[in-house]
């Protein structure tokens, strides 16, 4: 069975929880450290991929890792209704540096990378693209 589980960041006090919050019927955010319910505009939730890195890390939306001297993102893909990785390429033409957006399905992704790490996520970290 799936283990279906959230994290949630709050980007007024800069922590990140893994119990401490409850989710309304609507979507709204509640931290037990508050009185009131969270702003939504400074909250933002992340599901558990459902994957673990090479150290047994659990891997969630939004977290980055480490794998072939570059950094990658995870994010959910809507229209293919999975978890894929994202990243940029920049190639040189001549005078001209040319950026590439380039996605994989998660799965795929670290199956082929089984030594990819965590390094942290895109709200406590900010990490560079390449070494």
């Amino acid at each position: 069975m799936r283990e279906i589980k959230f994290r949630a960041w709050d980007s007024n006090i800069k922590k990140m929880t893994y119990d401490d919050f409850t989710i309304s019927p609507k979507g709204a955010l509640s931290f037990y450290w508050q009185k009131d319910q969270f702003n939504s505009a400074h909250s933002h939730l992340m599901q558990f991929t459902g994957l673990r890195d090479s150290k047994g890390k659990e891997i969630y939306h939004k977290d980055q890792f480490k794998a072939n001297r570059k950094t990658y993102t995870v994010e959910w893909n809507e229209e293919f209704g999975a978890w894929e990785v994202r990243w940029v390429d920049v190639f040189a033409d001549g005078m001209e540096a040319i950026k590439l957006d380039r996605r994989c399905m998660l799965k795929y992704f670290m199956d082929d990378n089984p030594k990819a790490l965590v390094i942290g996520n895109i709200y406590e970290s900010n990490p560079q693209t390449n070494d």
